[in-house]
C-alpha cells in the first residue's frame, strides 16, 4: 500500500511538473513573440508556433521563423522558378515534370511548382514528392483553414505525394525514376543534426536522382549576414557536381554545354533580410536568356539576372568543403 501510495504520489508530482513546463513555456512565449499566438504544438521533432498580426501569419519552428505571409512570395519564387525554368528550356519532358521537394512540409514551395506553367505552353507538373521529417507540419497545413488558404490548398491536390521521413535516408533509399527538378526548402546548417544536410555527401545523393538534364536549388542561408557559410554551401555544391560528373564519365568543364553550372544568387527578403540560393543545371540553361515559367509579383527575368550579381560586400570568399567527417558549417 506503501509503494502504491507513493507511486501515485510520484506520478501527481510528475504531472504537475509537466503542467508547469507547460505553462513555463507559453508564458515565454508570449514574451518572445509580439504578435498573437494562434497556434503552439511540440512534436517529437520540434516546437511549432504560428503566429498572426493583422493578415501577416509567421511560422516559427523551434524559435526559428520560417516564413512571413507577407513577403514569403519573394523567398519562394526564387527557390521555384529558376529550377522550373532550366528545367523546361530542355524541352524533354512532354507529360510533364517530376518534381522532388525536400523540406516544405508548409505547402509554399508546392503551390509555386503547380501554379507554373511552362512558356512554351502546354506541360506543366506530372507528380511531386514531399519529404519532410514531421508529419504535423503537413497536417497543420492542409487541416487549419487559415494555414489552408496560405499554399492555395496545394498539398490536397492529387499530384502530391507526402513522405514522412528523414531527406537523407529518403535520398538513400530511393530506385524510382529520376527528378527532373530538386528543390530543397531544408533548415539552416545551424546544427549537426542540419549540418548533414549541406554535405558533400548530401549533395551527391540528391544529384544521384536528379536526371541529367535536370535542374536543383537549394536554399543557402544569407550571403550578407553568414557569408562564409553561403559560400561554403556554394563550394560543396561544386564539390558534389565535380564528383558526379567523374563518376558518369562527362565534362566538368563549363564550356560544355551539357556540363552542370552551379549558379549562386541572392534576393531581398523583408523578414530575412539577404538571402542566398544555388541552382544547378545544365551550363546553357542559365544563362541570362533564361525564361521563367512566369514572371512572378517580385522574380522576373530582369531581377533574376540582377540577383546573380554580388556586391563587394557578398562576393566570394574562400572555404573549406562541408563534409560528414568535417562538419565546418555547423561551426
Amino acid at each position: 500500500a506503501r509503494l502504491l501510495g507513493c507511486t501515485a504520489l510520484a506520478c501527481v508530482l510528475f504531472a504537475a511538473v509537466l503542467i508547469s513546463a507547460d505553462r513555463a513555456t507559453h508564458w515565454v512565449e508570449d514574451l518572445l513573440y509580439q504578435d498573437d499566438i494562434i497556434l503552439a504544438e511540440t512534436t517529437p521533432y520540434q516546437r511549432i508556433v504560428v503566429t498572426r498580426w493583422k493578415d501577416d501569419y509567421r511560422l516559427h519552428l523551434n524559435g526559428h521563423l520560417q516564413f512571413s505571409s507577407r513577403d514569403e512570395y519573394r523567398y519562394h519564387e526564387a527557390l521555384v522558378l529558376p529550377a522550373l525554368a532550366a528545367a523546361w528550356s530542355t524541352g524533354q519532358r512532354d507529360a510533364g515534370l517530376r518534381v522532388l521537394i525536400l523540406g516544405g512540409g508548409d505547402g509554399l514551395a508546392v503551390r509555386d511548382v503547380l501554379s507554373a506553367q511552362d512558356p512554351s505552353g502546354g506541360r506543366s507538373v506530372a507528380h511531386i514528392d514531399l519529404v519532410d521529417i514531421d508529419p504535423r507540419v503537413v497536417e497543420l497545413f492542409r487541416a487549419v483553414p487559415a494555414l489552408r488558404e496560405l499554399n492555395g490548398r496545394s498539398l490536397l491536390d492529387t499530384r502530391v505525394a507526402v513522405h514522412a521521413e528523414d531527406a537523407m535516408n529518403y535520398l538513400r533509399d530511393y530506385r524510382g525514376p529520376r527528378y527532373d527538378v530538386v528543390l530543397m526548402d531544408l533548415p539552416d546548417p545551424s546544427s549537426v543534426e542540419t549540418n548533414k544536410l549541406y554535405t558533400d555527401s548530401f549533395f551527391a545523393l540528391a544529384l544521384r536522382v536528379l536526371s541529367p538534364r535536370g535542374a536543383l536549388t537549394t536554399q543557402a542561408s544569407s550571403p550578407f549576414y553568414a557569408r562564409r557559410t553561403f559560400w561554403c554551401v556554394v563550394h560543396t555544391l561544386e564539390a558534389a557536381v565535380r564528383r558526379r560528373a567523374e563518376l558518369e564519365g562527362q565534362a566538368v568543364e563549363t564550356a560544355d554545354p551539357n556540363a552542370l553550372a552551379v549558379v549562386p544568387y541572392h534576393v531581398y527578403v523583408p523578414s530575412f533580410g539577404e538571402w542566398g540560393f544555388v541552382l544547378v543545371a545544365p551550363g546553357n540553361q542559365v544563362g541570362l536568356d533564361l525564361e521563367l515559367p512566369r514572371q512572378g509579383r517580385y522574380l522576373t527575368d530582369r531581377t533574376f539576372a540582377q540577383a546573380r550579381i554580388f556586391a563587394p560586400d557578398m562576393e566570394k570568399v574562400a572555404t573549406e568543403i562541408n563534409r560528414l567527417d568535417q562538419p565546418v558549417l555547423s561551426r
